[in-house]
């Protein structure tokens, strides 16, 4: 099944100020981003007809990263969350709070982050294929290795308490690092600290151990 879908353009985008924050930190940035904030203008969805998937097919809960570095990255998170709303057969249910982080790799400016929980019938291949056109439509461009992005959207969990196993070319589920990164677990801590990671660890616990003390 092909998902197609229409986003609106995101102005050009141009760095900002070096890195600050601490190598490693993880604090909370600004305050939960409104979900009426993130719901005005909604992007319009022309999927064509043989791409919606089938309405008997159940809901199934996502886990989505979202993180930022060049231009204004509240703003490009604030859209990205208005276009994972505006997926077919997608419903946006809940965001976290933004978070700066000290990027890892070259010189570059800070990062802001969050995780969105989403309700969708898309199945993993498709969703994947439609966050990697997202970050297409931001501006993105893979040409340095953990260098600076416009827009990063990784999907983490599917299923029932993120419990589907889902393994393909291009993804595996549940994300093999995600217990490793502050950054998306400090996020993700706000929506759901007692999900279970595929270390047997709630979030919650594997925050605790990343930030001892």
């Amino acid at each position: 099944m092909t998902v197609v879908f229409v986003v609106e353009p995101i102005p050009a985008l141009e760095s900002t100020e070096p890195a600050t924050a601490a190598e490693g930190d993880t604090v909370v940035f600004a305050a939960s981003i409104e979900f009426s904030e993130a719901m005005q203008h909604p992007v319009k969805e022309h999927p064509p007809y043989h791409a919606e998937p089938r309405r008997s097919r159940p809901m199934s809960t996502a886990w989505v990263a979202l993180g930022a570095n060049l231009g204004d990255p509240r703003a490009t998170l604030v859209r990205a969350l208005r276009w994972l709303a505006a997926l077919p057969s997608t419903a946006l249910v809940r965001s976290s709070s933004l978070h700066r982080t000290a990027p890892v790799g070259p010189p570059q400016p800070d990062f802001l982050n969050a995780v969105a929980r989403l309700e969708t019938r898309l199945q993993p291949d498709d969703l994947l294929a439609a966050l990697l056109t997202l970050e297409q439509a931001a501006g993105r461009e893979r040409t340095i290795h953990w260098g600076p992005r416009t827009l990063d959207l990784d999907l983490l969990m599917m299923g029932d308490g993120g419990r589907r196993m889902h393994t393909s070319t291009d993804l595996v589920l549940p994300h093999p690092r995600m217990h490793l990164r502050a950054f998306v677990l400090a996020p993700l801590a706000e929506l759901d600290p007692d999900l279970i990671l595929p270390t047997g660890h709630t979030v919650s616990a594997e925050l605790a151990y990343l930030s001892p003390g």
